[in-house]
């Protein structure tokens, strides 16, 4: 697909990869299934200052959140670099890997939020995350500048 179709919605320095065509599918077949379950299972990459209040917000505010959405959004895994480091936000210590299979691998994830930053290996996972059919949201600008229309025409 060529990078002038595809459809990229930024707010807030965040990116979500769509195409066109794709995005038809998923809103006729695919998240219509997805909301029929109840919830979306969300996969975090990095708990730092972004990532902390991302899932701060999933894990304190899910009733809120759900009752907005009208679906449960869950936050199932977090990719960090080190389980054991101290953080400001406590997250529950099974949520969280340093092993980007048990997260990228994970066919229950629907949705990949990736706030770490930098090239690779984050470039890398959103290709696989893309190529697997999980929806991707980055804020990460530097991914973006140097492989966007590669990822876009993933999408």
């Amino acid at each position: 697909m060529a990078r002038s179709t595809a459809a990229i919605t930024a707010s807030m320095s965040t990116t979500c990869l769509t195409s066109p065509s794709r995005s038809t599918r998923v809103t006729a077949g695919r998240i219509a299934g997805l909301m029929t379950s109840g919830s979306l299972n969300v996969g975090l990459i990095g708990l730092g200052t972004v990532g902390g209040q991302v899932a701060d917000r999933l894990l304190t505010w899910q009733p809120q959140l759900a009752r907005r959405a009208g679906i449960e959004l869950c936050l199932k895994r977090v990719l960090v670099r080190d389980v054991n480091k101290p953080r400001a936000v406590t997250a529950p210590n099974e949520l969280l890997t340093a092993d980007p299979n048990a997260l990228l691998d994970d066919p229950s994830i629907q949705i990949l939020v990736e706030v770490a930053g930098g090239d690779e290996p984050m470039h890398g996972y959103l290709e696989r995350a893309i190529r697997s059919g999980k929806h991707v949201v980055t804020a990460n600008k530097v991914v973006m500048a140097k492989h966007g229309p590669e990822l876009l025409d993933l999408a």
